[in-house]
């Protein structure tokens, strides 16, 4: 009979202690959360284009047919009314958001239509984020300025702006790339008919875009850039006109 006692004792104890065991380690829930059914997930549908593919084939369906002064680029063009922010009617928005040089390069006929006198450029800097090679971006913007040139279109380069310590992919290579690649933009500046415009050295003077002028996504601009944008565009365009401007006819 004592021995009895003593087994069941023994497996009592036992069991308690393999008990809390389980119950510490949350070993029942992993086992029926294993035993569940798996839920049948029911198909969602996704996107058959993206914004930039609907912008692109949008463009191809306005209505302007020619335009003095063209801004040319991605989402920091795109993102503004610029005929309306620089309060005159010969300025055109061709700026599509998510646009890697590449794919201004592809659109270039669209703006080559318009017969412009001026082309404003400011793109990069999703290639950048894309992590394509500086150099690369580099000679996609020198095709774009070349191509351009040859049907007689002045070009503003205007420096592709750095990302601010929020923005989520690798902000300081990616800045590393823009001032790689703003030093070669300026250097196309060099070429008869193209100048460039650096905004960085007021707006970035540190490399990297201050939060009280970014998004919280560290990479598009609150007003007040666009604001210090506007200043320096409108003087440029008024030694532009000075200097001999525009001297075709548009409509």
């Amino acid at each position: 009979m004592t021995w009895t006692r003593l087994l069941v004792g023994y497996a009592l104890a036992l069991t308690v202690a393999l008990l809390v065991l389980l119950d510490y380690y949350n070993i029942p829930s992993r086992w029926m959360e294993r035993l569940r059914p798996t839920e049948v997930q029911t198909p969602v549908a996704r996107p058959v284009a993206s914004y930039a593919t609907v912008k692109r084939a949008l463009i191809a369906h306005y209505h302007t047919r020619s335009a003095r002064i063209v801004m040319l680029g991605d989402s920091h063009i795109d993102h503004l009314s610029w005929w309306e922010f620089l309060g005159r009617n010969d300025v055109v928005n061709r700026g599509v958001g998510g646009d890697e040089s590449l794919d201004v390069l592809r659109r270039l006929d669209q703006v080559l239509a318009l017969s412009p006198c001026l082309c404003v450029l400011m793109v990069g800097i999703n290639d950048l984020q894309h992590e394509r090679p500086p150099s690369l971006v580099a000679a996609r913007i020198g095709e774009i300025v070349a191509r351009l040139r040859r049907h007689g279109v002045h070009v503003l380069l205007v420096s592709v702006l750095p990302v601010g310590l929020t923005f989520k992919r690798h902000p300081v290579w990616v800045n590393l790339g823009v001032a790689t690649l703003n030093r070669s933009l300026r250097a196309l500046a060099d070429t008869p008919g193209v100048d460039y415009m650096d905004l960085t050295k007021e707006l970035a003077p540190d490399g990297f875009m201050p939060a009280q002028r970014t998004l919280r996504d560290g990479l598009h601009f609150t007003a007040d850039v666009y604001l210090v944008w506007r200043q320096r565009l409108q003087a440029y365009l008024a030694r532009w006109e000075a200097s001999g401007g525009c001297r075709r006819a548009h409509h």
